[in-house]
């Protein structure tokens, strides 16, 4: 605890705790870098010991390795707000994959570019700044990509349609990238706390697991494109028309979702959390009717993802709800 004295006429000094000075190696006349947060903190920072933000890793790795290792590290050092990512490949024989690596980083990290190519060696830049970025829109956008696929499998399973139902499976892509994103952007903005970043830190946790919901829901839809492939080359798709029903329903519940969440408002998100409870059990109505011994795999593996995609849809809107429980607390506190 910390008396406020005031210099002079308009100048408010705190002491630093002396244990605080030993311990960071402080001396009188160094200066240190002091930041007001977004939860209305002040961070102290000795100025020699503040980095350049536009962190580079380096990652040596043997070829041996898995690839899927190898890039989930690459991953991991994306979501951790590395700028600047450098890999290099020790072995022998590498086989290519330095190019597998760089065509994942394309594919599943937004906002990432290949700097430098080789067979033993790799660097990726992220190019997108988080400061440059509005977090509600990227959320935003990530609802609207997963209810832009749901409504492209209706619309390719209603035209009898391969080629829409196997763009449905590769946009699945633009939701991995906006979900891997979001991780960055709230896991750099918690390391901050600079400005005025659009949620509080007990907010944060919620949204992550509202992103991880819908990222996971947009897989499901991608899982019914691919099966209703493989029905479409078994003989139809007529065994999925007890289905589309609840198929035409998910859009409609995902545009409630990206409005609930949107304006924060816990009612809507009520509504949709019943309209997503209702939805499991239209399924399982759907399954127990149709469902036979003698019926193909597939059709059973599009019902389980039409009930995954419900149960993910509750857990956006409880994950809505929490948010907003978390904003009507902390405006009471506030007032009072």
């Amino acid at each position: 605890m910390r008396k406020v004295q005031v210099v002079g006429n308009s100048t408010y000094v705190v002491s630093l705790p002396k244990n605080w000075v030993k311990m960071m190696g402080l001396k009188q006349g160094e200066e240190v870098l002091i930041e007001p947060l977004a939860d209305g903190s002040l961070r102290v920072t000795p100025l020699k010991g503040v980095k350049d933000r536009h962190a580079s890793v380096n990652i040596n790795v043997a070829c041996s390795e898995d690839v899927a290792v190898i890039t989930r590290r690459v991953v991991a050092h994306y979501l951790a707000g590395a700028c600047e990512v450098s890999l290099k490949l020790e072995g022998s024989d590498c086989g290519g994959l330095a190019k597998v690596v760089a065509r994942v980083a394309r594919d599943k990290m937004l906002g990432v570019e290949v700097l430098d190519e080789a067979e033993d060696s790799l660097t990726l830049y992220a190019v997108l700044d988080r400061e440059f970025t509005d977090f509600i829109t990227v959320v935003r956008k990530l609802f609207k990509a997963a209810a832009f696929m749901a409504e492209a499998l209706v619309a390719g399973l209603e035209e009898g349609r391969e080629d829409v139902l196997r763009n449905v499976f590769k946009r699945d892509d633009i939701v991995d990238k906006l979900y891997l994103f979001i991780l960055r952007y709230l896991t750099e903005s918690l390391m901050t706390l600079k400005g005025d970043l659009g949620f509080t830190p007990p907010e944060a946790l919620h949204i992550v697991l509202m992103s991880k919901s819908v990222e996971r829901l947009a897989d499901h839809i991608a899982s019914i494109a691919l099966n209703s492939i493989a029905l479409k080359n078994r003989g139809g798709l007529t065994a999925l028309k007890p289905v589309m029903p609840l198929l035409k329903d998910v859009p409609n519940l995902l545009k409630e979702l990206t409005e609930a969440f949107t304006e924060c408002d816990a009612g809507k998100a009520e509504e949709a959390l019943l309209h997503a409870k209702e939805g499991k059990r239209r399924e399982r109505d759907v399954r127990g009717k149709i469902l036979k011994g003698g019926s193909p795999p597939e059709l059973s593996y599009v019902l389980e993802s039409v009930r995954r995609i419900y149960a993910y849809a509750v857990d956006v809107a409880e994950a809505v709800i929490d948010i907003a429980a978390i904003r009507s607390l902390r405006e009471l506190r506030t007032s009072s």
